[in-house]
């Protein structure tokens, strides 16, 4: 991972296939694979923003995102 750019409240930050699939696997359990009580306060996020950037990463990459090894 390597932070290329602050502007504000903007961040962008590369990230290798890897890199992108732990993460993308992280939003997918939160949003998936169990219960989270009172998601937003507990996440930090709106529960729709959350399942729309993990919508936007699948859509977008083309790796093996949610498939094992």
């Amino acid at each position: 991972m390597y932070v290329a750019k602050v502007d504000g409240d903007n961040v962008e930050i590369l990230v290798n296939g890897d890199e992108l699939y732990w993460f993308s696997q992280s939003l997918n359990e939160c949003c998936n694979g169990f219960l989270v009580k009172n998601f937003d306060p507990t996440i930090g996020a709106a529960r729709t923003a959350v399942v729309a950037m993990l919508a936007q990463i699948v859509t977008t990459y083309d790796g093996p995102i949610g498939q094992e090894g």
